[in-house]
């Protein structure tokens, strides 16, 4: 096959374009460039490099110096390229350019998949796993900053908080940097949420529905193993992965931080996920074991709170998603973990007693 037209020619060495003319020997594997005498030259196609701008279609060959070739004629540049395409001579680049509207449909498409995709699950991802470069007196520091702005607003009520502290300090807990610490306050909601620092806040609400200490032991099991697993960091850091992205990449841990710090009133609302959620079950339930408790509490803490979830108030279950499927797991995790608790136990007894009176 060949096709003839004309185009400028620039030699790179003059700044004055001239007319050649062009044939395409397929054959021989060439572009035939006649200059104004008409002498010929020899290109060889794979020599070639083609771009289109501004509706000029250019083909660049050579070194020092540098040869170009400006040519106008569609059907001449459309027979080009699918010479190139036959002879394997079109590099990547050129057929991105010249695929057409089906391959740039094709690509922005696989743009924004990819976009898509490290938007939701790669960014977060990495933005989780940065906890893990913030030492735990970051925890610390951003519990504490929540706490001491909650309670101002909060009616803290003083004689069963100490009574709460009472109940989980004759209890074996899982060895953390941050210890539980307990704060009771007066509210309607069935509601309890773990700080990073170790401050756990119980509603009374949640409190007046618990009908067996067991019940108490699971919900603090569950609410102690977000602190240890640093559940709160981890969700904050997804919840904020675009701003923690850059600073990662920057290896700016400082930015992490003032990143964490300027949403720390988002610690409250934060939504568990399903991992985290069995993760801390199943925290829960070794807790309850390790301190001979009867492991069916933390089913029926999940029980009650399903049966007495008001949709018109905020509760556990707007942070801490239950379902039967949890449910499910823990009984589960009952079957395949059997003991006999030894019986009841008269201290947690009575301190359950003292947080189930008044309000």
């Amino acid at each position: 096959m060949s096709g003839t037209a004309e185009g400028i020619h620039f030699d790179g060495k003059s700044a004055v374009p001239r007319i050649a003319r062009l044939v395409i020997q397929e054959d021989h594997d060439v572009l035939v460039l006649h200059d104004e005498g008409g002498t010929p030259r020899f290109i060889p196609l794979s020599d070639l490099e083609t771009e289109n701008t501004s509706g000029v279609f250019r083909l660049r060959f050579g070194e020092n110096p540098e040869e170009s070739l400006e040519i106008r004629d569609e059907s001449f540049r459309a027979e080009l390229l699918q010479t190139l395409r036959r002879k394997g001579h079109q590099g990547i680049y050129s057929r991105l350019v010249h695929g057409g509207a089906g391959l740039h449909l094709l690509i922005a498409l696989l743009l924004i998949g990819g976009i898509a995709f490290a938007y939701w699950f790669v960014v977060p991802w990495v933005a989780e796993r940065t906890v893990s470069l913030l030492p735990e007196r970051y925890d610390s520091a951003m519990g504490s900053t929540f706490y001491d702005s909650f309670v101002v607003d909060e009616e803290i009520d003083s004689v069963k908080t100490q009574a709460l502290r009472s109940f989980a300090a004759q209890l074996k807990l899982p060895a953390s940097e941050r210890q539980p610490k307990f704060t009771v306050v007066v509210s309607k909601e069935e509601n309890a949420f773990a700080l990073p620092d170790g401050n756990i806040v119980v509603y009374s609400g949640i409190l007046k529905l618990l009908d067996r200490p067991e019940q108490l032991v699971a919900l603090i099991g569950h609410e102690n193993a977000h602190v240890t697993q640093r559940h709160s960091m981890k969700l904050l850091s997804r919840s904020l992965a675009g701003y923690l992205f850059i600073s990662v990449a920057l290896s700016d841990v400082n930015g992490v931080m003032a990143v964490l710090a300027d949403n720390a009133n988002a610690l409250r609302n934060l939504s568990y996920s399903r991992a985290y959620e069995s993760e801390a079950d199943r925290i829960g339930l070794e807790t309850l074991m390790a301190n001979d408790i009867a492991a069916s509490g933390m089913r029926e803490l999940f029980e009650k709170l399903e049966a007495h979830h008001d949709l018109s108030i905020p509760g556990f279950l707007s942070t801490h998603p239950v379902g039967n499927e949890r449910i499910a797991e823990v009984r589960a995790w009952e079957t395949e973990h059997p003991y006999t608790a030894s019986g009841k136990n008269a201290g947690l007894d009575s301190l359950f007693n003292v947080l189930k009176q008044g309000r």
